[in-house]
């Protein structure tokens, strides 16, 4: 049977076990029992999914609708604005429409727990409505005062993209968002 995620090193070449005689020779007996440095680091990998995973479930509040003019993106991320990128999704949302709820399309951002809580005493609503289950979700649409802003993790093109498409009133965009802070040890 083919396992992926087991392999031995013979001459120095990572090797599928599966592609190794069943029975390895005597010399290997021992070392193959010891964990490969392939394994160590997988097992590495395993936890820091774990740890993130776990930090993003703590985080994460919900799911909104958000005014375009108060998402902002950091000048020094990683991914800078490109015109070239945001007009190319400008021409696909004018073929095939601005397609905001599903959910690969949503743009993750940072709130402090402070904001998040002011937009939801203003909308009258707790934070239970942000984490729909719904099959059609209805996301609600969270206002923040004049020059609020929420800083974006991605997404730049698509929210520059919304902004040079989507009309004065529909300009809006959904967010998943994440608490702003250090968290607790869990």
């Amino acid at each position: 049977m083919y396992r992926w995620y087991k392999y031995r090193s013979t001459h120095g070449t990572l090797v599928p076990t599966s592609l190794l005689p069943s029975s390895p020779p005597a010399s290997s007996l021992h070392s193959s029992s010891l964990p490969s440095a392939l394994d160590i680091q997988q097992s590495q990998a395993q936890n820091e999914d774990s740890v993130l995973e776990g930090e993003r479930r703590l985080k994460y509040k919900g799911t909104a609708r958000i005014g375009l003019d108060v998402l902002f993106f950091r000048q020094d991320q990683p991914r800078e604005s490109n015109k070239r990128q945001a007009d190319f999704l400008v021409d696909c949302f004018r073929k095939e429409g601005c397609h905001r709820l599903p959910f690969c399309n949503h743009v993750p951002v940072i709130i402090d727990q402070e904001s998040l809580d002011a937009a939801m005493q203003r909308l009258g609503k707790t934070a239970d409505a942000l984490l729909t289950n719904n099959k059609v979700p209805d996301y609600p649409l969270l206002e923040f005062p004049t020059s609020f802003h929420l800083k974006c993790l991605h997404g730049r093109h698509r929210i520059e993209a919304g902004r040079e498409f989507l009309d004065p009133g529909d300009d809006w965009w959904t967010v998943d968002l994440y608490l702003s802070g250090e968290v607790e040890a869990f």
